[in-house]
């Protein structure tokens, strides 16, 4: 029982470890998600001037915002690129085989819990059909001894 509730433990302490470290992975990628929709924003911003200074008569101006703004959205996409990459570190992996073990543990711990109950009811069923079988060895013996003696005694002498 001791090993079942160790594993439990070790289980459960798991878990909420991955849990908080998931958490964690997640706010990250929330983060640098936010960050290149603001840098997004300020691509749309720019592309917007560009428009506005492409109507103007001069083209230097809106030809540097153009650029400003393709290079915005460049690096808006390769932080998208850098969050999709940011995976499980060496502690989620650890983490997830030390839960793997905890529950290998408590399924060969049910698993001889369930043997163990299949071989009591059968056990139980075999004495409840045949009750005479469990008898025999514990009281028939000792009486059908008891009655040869019985009958041992009251035989007359030759």
């Amino acid at each position: 029982m001791n090993r079942v509730i160790r594993s439990a433990r070790i289980l459960w302490r798991a878990e909420s470890m991955l849990g908080s470290l998931r958490l964690a992975g997640m706010l990250k990628k929330a983060g640098l998600f936010a960050f290149a929709a603001l840098v997004g924003v300020f691509g749309i911003v720019m592309l917007d001037l560009a428009a506005f200074f492409a109507l103007a008569p001069e083209w230097g101006q809106s030809g540097a915002a153009l650029i400003v703004a393709a290079g915005d959205f460049l690096l808006a996409g390769v932080i998208v690129f850098i969050s999709q990459r940011v995976g499980p570190g060496v502690e989620t992996r650890m983490l997830t085989e030390v839960r793997d073990m905890a529950l290998e543990d408590l399924e060969a711990e049910a698993a001889g819990l369930e043997t163990a109950w299949v071989h009591a009811r059968r056990e139980f069923l075999d004495r409840v059909r045949h009750p005479l079988a469990t008898l025999a060895p514990s009281v028939l013996m000792p009486l059908l001894k008891s009655m040869l003696t019985g009958l041992r005694a009251n035989k007359p002498d030759a």
